[in-house]
């Protein structure tokens, strides 16, 4: 699965179940569901470049 980060937020490309797997894993790590993604993500991933995860 590749994860690019853009100026205007993130775009997931792969199957539908890895996309999930990936959500799922950068919500155990933060530790909180009440956050909405966006945040999550930005903490995870704090450049403003595109990145291929």
């Amino acid at each position: 699965m590749k994860m690019y980060m853009a100026q205007d937020g993130f775009r997931m490309v792969g199957k539908a179940w890895e996309v999930r797997n990936k959500l799922r894993e950068v919500t155990k790590e933060c530790g909180s569901r009440q956050e909405p993604l966006s945040t999550l993500l930005s903490r995870r991933t704090t450049t403003s470049t595109p990145k291929k995860i």
